[in-house]
Order: structure tokens, then C-alpha cells, then sequence
């Protein structure tokens, strides 16, 4: 399941790489390219990582659920901004502002916090 999960990142990874390129050097089929990449990376390889990396980390703390959680509504918002950013819809800002909201006001915090009360080996 693991392997499976790393290919469609890796092909999403690649797809949205290869469609920027292409609209960088403005070539035919950089959109479809780079939102197909972009779906594939955001919306399906993060949840599937995010729900495989959940069901190891059962026995966890409260605190490192919470942040866990955090980071990947974050990191899915901010997919789906992009999304519609390149898609020139209405809303990607306000899309933009909340995952930076999270991850800054909600993952940092717990993530440094997480860090300092580690013990040192």
C-alpha cells in the first residue's frame, strides 16, 4: 500500500513540475498538466499519507493528534487554493490566508513545543 501511496506523489509530484515548466516555456498542455498534478498530489496523495501515517500513530499523544491534524487540514486547503488560484476562481485568497492561518497559528506552535519537550540523547 506504501508503494502505491509514493507513486501517484511522485506522479503527481511530477505532473505538476513538468505542467509549470511547460507554462513557463508556454507550451500546449501545461494547464492540464499542473492541475491534474495538483489534484493528484493535494487531494489524493495527502490524505492517503496522511491516513497511513494515522494508523501507526495510533498510540500517540493528544497533543501530536491535534497537530498531526492541523498540518494536514493545512496543507489540503492550501492544495485546493492553488487549485482554484490557477484556476482563476474567486476565493483561493481567502483559501490562502486560512491554511497560512493554521499552519502558523495552530501546526508551528504545537510542532516547536513538541520539539523543546523532547528529550535530548
Amino acid at each position: 500500500m506504501k508503494k502505491i501511496i509514493y507513486l501517484i506523489g511522485l506522479l503527481g509530484a511530477m505532473a505538476f513540475c513538468t505542467g509549470w515548466t511547460f507554462g513557463v516555456l508556454h507550451l500546449p498542455g501545461a494547464f492540464k498538466l499542473s492541475i491534474g498534478g495538483a489534484i493528484g498530489f493535494g487531494l489524493i496523495f495527502t490524505p492517503m499519507l496522511a491516513l497511513e501515517i494515522y494508523r501507526d500513530s495510533i498510540e500517540r499523544s493528544q497533543a501530536e493528534k491535534v497537530k498531526f491534524a492541523l498540518g494536514i487540514s493545512a496543507a489540503l486547503i492550501a492544495s485546493l487554493s492553488a487549485i482554484l488560484e490557477y484556476s482563476h476562481f474567486q476565493g483561493a485568497g481567502v483559501l490562502l490566508a486560512i491554511a497560512t492561518a493554521l499552519f502558523v497559528i495552530g501546526f508551528l506552535p504545537l510542532h516547536f513545543r513538541s520539539l523543546y519537550l523532547k528529550p535530548r540523547s
